[in-house]
């Protein structure tokens, strides 16, 4: 059984595990909280040569680099104020770009936004949410949690994250996803019968997009856009990623995180 291609480890395909090339992994975990305290572990990458589990002729392994990066994450919650009464979303959308500028000043690597579309979560433009914090902000990385692509137009997105990337001088990221919730099938016209189908073939597009395939404007000024699949752990996912030769962010938003 072959191996795919680098950045993803893959557990169980070839009924062992294996390490291909430098691995980067992401964990993700998202929790409802309070607007005194809004935070989700996000990030864990490891840029180092290392095999997890599988070493049968136990081969000495020489670990070069460790860099572990820890982010935020927020869905943009409808909180409750000290009357306990909701805020509104106007004001929801206000307290995320205060909580990216803060995330900046303490030193924080990544901030992400979700999209959803519906009463309980304020973000449904995360892109424009990311240039409002973009412009305060000089270091933090600004990124999706996730962008639903399924239900978007793969040149639209990648636009406004190549421009989010220029304003915010090389700092944006995607996170490509199917939804956790499925509330945008409906409210853009699409048949949530087609969940995996328009995934699929929405993500091969936006990967041609990364090849410059074709150019679209603006186009990335160095390099490529940092793209991540989002995955709520299915092994066909994972073996999805691996095929585009893209990034994993594991999200465990309910249930054990056993599976």
């Amino acid at each position: 059984c072959s191996a795919p291609k680098p950045h993803v480890t893959l557990s169980g395909a070839c009924g062992r595990t294996k390490t291909v090339g430098a691995t980067r992994s992401r964990l993700a975990g998202a929790v409802n909280t309070t607007a005194r305290a809004e935070s989700v572990l996000r990030i864990v990458r490891w840029h180092s040569a290392l095999a997890l589990f599988w070493n049968p002729l136990h081969i000495p392994l020489r670990h070069t680099e460790v860099m572990i990066e820890l982010g935020l994450d927020t869905f943009g919650d409808v909180t409750y104020d000290s009357n306990d009464r909701p805020v509104t979303q106007a004001q929801a959308l206000r307290n995320v770009v205060e909580e990216g500028v803060l995330a900046d000043e303490l030193g924080v690597d990544a901030f992400g936004v979700g999209e959803h579309h519906r009463a309980d979560f304020a973000v449904s433009a995360p892109e424009v949410v990311l240039a409002a914090i973009a412009g305060r902000t000089k270091r933090i990385r600004l990124g999706s949690a996730v962008t639903v692509l399924s239900t978007d137009d793969p040149i639209r997105v990648f636009q406004r994250f190549s421009t989010l990337n220029a304003v915010s001088n090389g700092r944006a990221e995607v996170i490509l996803g199917r939804g956790s919730f499925t509330e945008s099938y409906p409210l853009f016209g699409y048949d949530l019968s087609q969940y995996n189908q328009l995934f699929e073939q929405k993500l091969e597009r936006f990967v041609k997009l990364l090849e410059q395939q074709p150019v679209v404007y603006p186009p990335i000024e160095n390099g490529k856009l940092r793209t991540w699949v989002g995955v709520g752990g299915s092994p066909e996912s994972v073996v999805r990623a691996a095929r585009h030769g893209l990034p994993l962010t594991l999200a465990i938003i309910g249930g054990s995180a056993r599976r």
